[in-house]
């Protein structure tokens, strides 16, 4: 188990309610686990806990059974992660300079370090600009440059924060390899995301935050389809646009719908279906039980 958090609860300044409640949720190795939910859901508020950034009110996490908040430096040598990649860099180095200091923070050092600056740059397709300033680059190359840099340290978990956000295709694309590449290298990767195509990376399972809870939902493939499967889908739903999704068999109210998966269909195509038509999804509910 490369991660564990244990009945954590967060709450924010003097509110009565936690953005986390006595979550649980568990993390193996070598997956690739994607964070769905709502806005003000908790994803970011999670990924910050897991991080070490905030600590809960009550419960515990373990990064490899080191606890985060007792065992601190033992457990942030095992993680890595990418939640604020603009403001942390600094502007007048350069993006290759920049690497080498996070990574020295680290304790890497000399060829090692070269090593793994040179194959995270190569990896986000930045090797031609690492010797421009941080404050010349775009955006996008900046957004490249925070997961270069969480990548680029080894480590057990990584942390990703919304890492396709305002990312053109290719760019994207080059986010999904890199995340499979370290998945299939042992490691574990978390992140939060509004992007559907996003579940395609998904080693089967998609976390989604509601109300300060995790539930675990299994992403199938097209390939481990065997029989329909039924699912509500939670969203801010636009009746006349869901008619034109075929796998919507009721209508429970304005907000919740049921579908019907056929066999050879994904879960992850359907959703994909809310996402063309600008339907942003919070929760996915297996009925299947039902």
């Amino acid at each position: 188990m490369i991660a564990r958090a244990l009945n954590v609860t967060l709450i924010y300044g003097k509110s009565r309610n936690p953005v986390l409640h006595s979550l649980n949720l568990e993390i193996d190795s070598g997956q690739v686990l994607p964070i769905l939910g709502g806005n003000g859901t908790g994803k970011t508020t999670l990924l910050k806990a897991l991080s070490g950034l905030l600590r809960p009110h009550l419960g515990r996490i373990l990064i490899d059974d080191s606890d985060l908040y007792q065992k601190r430096g033992s457990a942030l040598q095992r993680l890595s992660s990418s939640l604020y990649s603009e403001r942390s860099f600094y502007y007048r180095l350069s993006a290759r300079e920049n690497l080498r200091y996070f990574l020295s923070l680290r304790g890497i050092y000399g060829r090692t370090a070269m090593s793994s600056i040179d194959m995270a740059l190569d990896r986000f397709d930045l090797l031609g600009l690492q010797d421009i300033p941080f404050m010349h680059l775009s955006l996008g190359q900046r957004k490249r440059l925070g997961l270069a840099r969480a990548l680029a340290a080894p480590a057990s978990l990584y942390i990703l924060d919304e890492p396709t956000a305002n990312l053109d295709a290719k760019s994207c694309r080059l986010v999904y390899q890199a995340m499979t590449d370290k998945s299939a290298d042992g490691a574990s990767i978390l992140f939060s995301t509004h992007n559907v195509a996003d579940l395609a990376t998904s080693t089967g399972n998609v976390i989604y935050l509601k109300n300060g809870n995790a539930t675990r939902v299994h992403l199938e493939t097209r390939d481990s389809i065997t029989a329909r499967k039924r699912f509500r889908i939670v969203g801010s739903l636009d009746p006349e646009s869901i008619a034109s999704i075929p796998e919507v068999s009721c209508v429970i109210s304005q907000s919740e719908v049921e579908v019907d998966i056929p066999v050879g269909k994904s879960l992850g195509s359907v959703l994909q279906s809310f996402e063309r038509i600008g339907i942003e999804v919070n929760e996915v509910i297996d009925d299947r039980s039902r």
